[in-house]
């Protein structure tokens, strides 16, 4: 059959030329796109594995109706609010699961709504009404009229100095940072360490002309407590020093439609004591004989081993940590989402194109084989006259193309490495180009719209992240690439040549010769 298969091939040497030319562009198309599917694979794999390393705990969504985890207390204006009483994120909560194994460390976060009387804010929509009220009589009224019994005016100035102070136990692990949507641009982190310490945005230190180690003041005021018998009046402050300056990637509406409090560039960072100090203030002139416990919004763990993740998670869902299943606890994607995703939008896109090629590949040989076996009926004539069996006959067709394709794919390796790596690459720049956060402006009719139906977050692009993969990889064919290969092929190639033969051996001798007539 081999004697035969080498005979044939060398006879009929302008066809083995044509079927080597077709079969080596099919084996290069498959060699390249194999490449660069297994190879993203690999890195995403491996990115997984060395970021996939935090989970988070978030308090659940309740039922405010819950009277087990609710209840009514008095505020000092003399009214009432409803107070939740139920499972908190605390202290305890935190140092039980810092002893379970594999932990390594973790951020603890937590934010108060505060003053801050001495600086200038980016403008939002109370700095702008007031701005509008102060020059204009008809907006004073409008304003007088809608907020005169929580101070007019006065309420729209007081309300435009309020910010986010937002508390972390340390800053670097902040999931803004991590996954690059923040950037430090100058001076250091907040650790656990620190007491009243602030990280601020370029934005407000070039507003306010801060450099590291000035000082801002936080003002307690009536206001940010909805005290409105007492707006203006200062219940306490705390000063902080400028430790770090961070940026903000991404785009940030400003102006009338957005609070002061949802501008990024308005938020001043601190130490978590600076927080759980302010809230305890907060707390003490705000409720009537009540002081609710110290409580963190949410806590990311993170672990020695990323293998090991799922495996210390199940570790804290199954440990007798009081109250732990009443607790949202999920793996953290704070990095999967800006990294891990533009790799695998590459692979889903490659493995597209290669099922592409191999469906294309089947057509053509498909066809090929079957002109091919159709123009050597009389040859197989000869064969079946002579006695050899029509599974031999095939499996001659079957190794022609076999030797055709080993030599077409020991020709076509080679030379796709290269062009898998300029391929590849330039896919995965053109990806994290297009990951990166968009420069984005909007009209003032688009913001007004989206503030109208909520959908003032949606415009916020500066938790776009930051890619923090390899920005080149080295697309190469391993064993297991070359063994899926040489599968895809002979797969392919198999199915050509039983499709295209198959016509031909269910005939008798005396028919083909019949049809050659």
């Amino acid at each position: 059959m081999l004697n035969r298969a080498l005979l044939y091939l060398r006879r009929k040497n302008k066809r083995t030329v044509l079927l080597f030319i077709l079969l080596f562009f099919i084996s290069f198309s498959l060699a390249v796109g194999v490449a660069v599917w297994g190879s993203i694979n690999m890195v995403t794999q491996e990115v997984q594995n060395v970021l996939g390393t935090s989970f988070v705990i978030k308090p659940p969504v309740v039922d405010t109706e819950n009277s087990q985890l609710f209840k009514s207390v008095d505020l000092q204006n003399g009214s009432t609010v409803k107070v939740y009483t139920g499972p908190r994120i605390n202290q305890e909560l935190l140092n039980s699961i810092k002893q379970i194994d594999g932990i390594s460390s973790y951020n603890a976060e937590n934010e108060v709504y505060i003053s801050v009387k001495d600086l200038a804010l980016m403008t939002g929509c109370w700095g702008a009404g007031y701005e509008l009220g102060y020059n204009d009589s008809d907006w004073r009224e409008t304003i007088e009229y809608n907020f005169g019994e929580w101070g007019g005016l006065e309420f729209y100035r007081l309300k435009a100095s309020q910010t986010l102070v937002y508390g972390n136990t340390d800053t670097e692990l902040y999931s803004n940072f991590r996954a690059g949507a923040f950037e430090l641009v100058e001076g250091r982190h907040i650790s656990a360490d620190d007491s009243q310490k602030a990280l601020v945005s370029d934005e407000l230190a070039e507003l306010n002309d801060f450099k590291i180690g000035d000082t801002i003041t936080l003002n307690l005021l009536g206001v940010n407590m909805r005290r409105y018998d007492k707006i203006s009046e200062n219940f306490g402050e705390t000063e902080l020093e400028i430790v770090g300056i961070y940026h903000v990637n991404g785009y940030q509406p400003t102006g009338i439609n957005v609070d002061e409090t949802d501008i990024t560039y308005n938020w001043i960072l601190t130490d978590i004591e600076t927080v759980e100090a302010l809230n305890h203030l907060w707390n003490a002139n705000y409720y009537q004989d009540y002081i609710p416990e110290s409580y963190y919004t949410n806590l990311t763990f993170f672990v020695d081993d990323p293998a090991q993740l799922e495996t210390v998670v199940e570790r804290v869902k199954n440990s007798d940590i009081p109250n732990i299943d009443f607790f949202q606890i999920s793996l953290d994607d704070t990095m999967y989402k800006s990294t891990v995703e533009p790799l695998k939008s590459i692979r889903n896109v490659v493995t597209g194109l290669t099922m592409a090629i191999i469906a294309g590949c089947v057509i053509v040989l498909l066809i090929v084989f079957t002109m091919w076996v159709r123009s050597r009926r009389q040859e197989t004539a000869v064969y079946l006259s002579l006695g050899i069996g029509k599974a031999k006959i095939l499996g001659q067709f079957m190794l022609e193309a076999v030797i055709v394709a080993a030599v077409a794919l020991a020709v076509a390796l080679p030379v796709s490495v290269p062009v898998s790596n300029a391929v590849g690459n330039r896919m995965l720049a053109h990806t994290l180009a297009e990951a990166q956060p968009e420069e984005k402006s909007y009209t003032d009719e688009e913001l007004y719209q989206a503030a109208l139906n909520g959908k003032m977050s949606e415009l916020f692009a500066y938790d776009s992240g930051s890619y923090a993969g390899p920005e080149h990889i080295a697309f190469s064919l391993g064993l297991k690439e070359i063994l899926l290969l040489i599968a895809l092929e002979l797969l392919i190639v198999a199915a050509a040549v039983c499709k295209g033969g198959w016509f031909l051996v269910t005939l008798e001798p005396r028919k083909i010769m019949t049809m050659m007539s």
